[in-house]
């Protein structure tokens, strides 16, 4: 959002230089860049009530005195005959209507407006629109502009029901569908609280207007603008929320800043408010805000800077301003506080983590260490899921809107990463994820809960590669949990093959249990595997098919056999995925040896052929043969 600056230091007091309002801005948490004279503020989505000059005045207001009274119509109004049909009303629960007509169309503007446009470089349209988009930016309340005599007495805003053809005021021709509001006068005149129509839209020579300054819910206007390809200002402030109770004061301000440049012969005004909005209210608690922050701030003080931002103090109660959409808890308090005292001046102290928080956290890796140990890999999984189940939790502003709920297991997440390696040919997967799960029942419980997921060989070494994963092996792995939690027998699933997209037919098994008890508890395990001492980086996953090739290997001196692994298993090719020891064999009698590796290629840029793997194979026999005594049985 782009502020003159000039008309900051017109309303702030105190404020000495362009470096000093740059830094007062950056306390209170608004980044921004500053050209010559205007400021380019990047202000966050939850700070709507920012989105124009009076909101940018209320917020320094809490470290330099500011002024945000602008001189308003004062005068009573005529009752404007209208009637208004709002089938939304849980869309927008408040709108008015200004009927305005004027004696003539000015040719200028007054300096202030001027310098709007031409510092801004903003468009001027017609001086209805004009005016309007002025105040938008004064006081961050969108209104719309009708021509009066393209406006029927009667309106409607409501829900498309089938798909409509719509024009904007900037000539774009839109498809409507069911999920937009309209306003409609026997035609859809409005995409609310987006764009107006060609139909109804003002001209240079219009006199006399019809002024709509509604209040939209976010949710009904979030989206509309990328989904129809939309420059909209209006929506862009909507979609961070505005003032519901600012409308008579925008009504006003509005028929000023036109008394500022023409004569008005008539006004008529109405509103519909279908809901009667109530302040957030906070406990006051000193206390715990001190206790939050580290500091150490009086009763008084803590009046004085809520005071300094348009909050209220009743007693033990804190009251939110109407345009402060993001004030919910005692959290939100402190960092109002925190950014009007200065993050910067708030003394540091030591973080203190309980010992028991030390022993989670512990625990929690032991489990790790021993999953990794028996060749599991942990995965991380997204939390939100499309499936509905009786008891999980929804999100109102999800994401991915395909995935608006929160998981109530890990199982369905666990099949998914089982069923992706499998689809990349990977024949031995062992998986285990550790997450918080959340379900309501009445109430949001939490529980901290593991899920394992197996199916394939045991491992790729030479004892395991002839195994597969079966009830036992798993019975085993999940002894080490038996022995420190109460749910015994830990239920060991088989699961179906019907829902998992692969071709594989081995056995899945799968186990999921809650692990509070565990990592409340005093354990330990001497991990066989050291810690990794650097980090690898993420490698591109190939979507092409992998080919394995093997070699079988005879020896008669077995002592030769750790030159041959380590030629072998430190092999370098860019086609070379894996390589390991499926088969072992040593006949000491005979002092005779015989080594099986398996070679796995893969490629993420084609389709490997029999020669590009021949060419390698060659080389590594080649390599092989020249190591004493090593043969390679059937080679010819």
């Amino acid at each position: 959002m782009k502020l003159i600056i000039d008309d900051i230091f017109a309303r702030a007091r105190h404020i000495n230089s362009v470096d000093d309002l740059s830094y007062k801005l950056i306390q209170l948490g608004h980044e921004h860049e500053i050209d010559k004279d205007i400021i380019d503020l990047e202000l966050t989505p939850n700070r709507g009530d920012c989105f124009s000059l009076m909101g940018i005045l209320r917020d320094l207001n809490s470290l330099s005195e500011t002024n945000t009274d602008f001189d308003t119509y004062n005068e009573e109004f005529d009752k404007l005959e209208l009637e208004f049909k709002n089938n939304l009303e849980d869309a927008c629960p408040v709108v008015s209507f200004l009927e305005i007509e004027i004696d003539s169309v000015p040719n200028i503007y007054e300096d202030y407006m001027e310098k709007y446009f031409a510092k801004l470089k903003q468009k001027k349209i017609n001086f209805f629109t004009d005016v309007s988009n002025y105040l938008s930016y004064e006081i961050g309340q969108p209104t719309h502009c009708y021509d009066r005599n393209k406006v029927q007495d009667s309106i409607k805003l409501d829900k498309i029901q089938e798909s409509y053809k719509f024009v904007t005021l900037t000539n774009k021709e839109l498809i409507l569908n069911d999920d937009v509001a309209f306003i409609s006068n026997n035609d859809v005149i409005n995409l609310a609280g987006v764009m107006g129509g060609k139909s109804s839209s003002c001209s240079i020579d219009t006199k006399k207007i019809l002024l709509e300054c509604a209040y939209f819910d976010s949710k009904y206007i979030i989206g509309k603008n990328i989904k129809y390809d939309l420059n909209s200002d209006a929506a862009h402030k909507f979609e961070r929320g505005t003032d519901p109770t600012i409308h008579d004061f925008a009504v006003r301000r509005f028929i000023r800043i036109v008394q500022d440049h023409v004569k008005v012969n008539s006004l008529k005004y109405i509103k519909f408010e279908s809901k009667e909005f109530q302040p957030k209210k906070i406990k006051k608690n000193v206390h715990k805000l001190n206790k939050i922050l580290g500091t150490n701030i009086s009763d008084n003080q803590y009046i004085d800077y809520l005071n300094s931002l348009g909050f209220q103090i009743f007693g033990d109660e804190v009251i939110a301003p109407q345009f402060r959409h993001d004030i919910s808890y005692e959290n939100d308090i402190a960092e109002e506080i925190a950014r009007v005292i200065g993050y910067d001046n708030i003394d540091r102290s030591e973080i203190k983590i309980p010992k028991k928080s030390d022993l989670k956290i512990n625990n929690e890796n032991i489990i790790r260490e021993y999953l990794t140990d028996k060749g599991f890999y942990e995965v991380i999984n997204f939390p939100f899921v499309s499936d509905n189940t009786s008891n999980n939790i929804s999100i109102d502003n999800p994401l991915d809107s395909n995935k608006k709920y929160l998981r109530t297991g890990l199982q369905k997440c666990l099949e998914n990463n089982l069923s992706f390696n499998e689809r990349r040919q990977k024949d031995s997967i062992k998986l285990f994820e550790i997450s918080d799960i959340y379900t309501c029942d009445n109430e949001i419980s939490k529980n901290k809960r593991i899920g394992i997921i197996a199916s394939g060989r045991l491992g790729h070494n030479y004892n395991d590669f002839s195994k597969k994963v079966d009830k036992n092996y798993f019975e085993k792995v999940l002894g080490f949990f038996k022995e420190h939690i109460k749910e015994d027998p830990l239920l060991i699933t088989e699961v179906s093959r019907d829902s998992i997209n692969s071709k594989s037919k081995d056995k899945i098994l799968y186990a999921e249990f809650d692990i509070k008890e565990f990592i409340d508890g005093d354990i330990s395990y001497n991990k066989k595997n050291q810690s990794p001492t650097s980090f690898v980086k993420y490698k591109k996953i190939s979507e092409y098919p992998a080919i394995t090739r093997d070699l079988s290997f005879a020896l008669e001196d077995p002592s030769k056999y750790y030159e041959l692994q380590e030629l072998i298993l430190n092999y370098k090719n860019k086609y070379l995925k894996t390589v390991f020891i499926f088969d072992f064999f040593n006949n000491q009698e005979q002092s005779k040896l015989k080594i099986g590796f398996r070679f796995i290629f893969q490629s993420v840029e084609k389709t490997l052929s029999d020669s590009d793997i021949d060419n390698i194979m060659s080389d590594i026999i080649n390599k092989s043969l020249r190591v004493n005594t090593v043969k390679i049985p059937g080679l010819k």
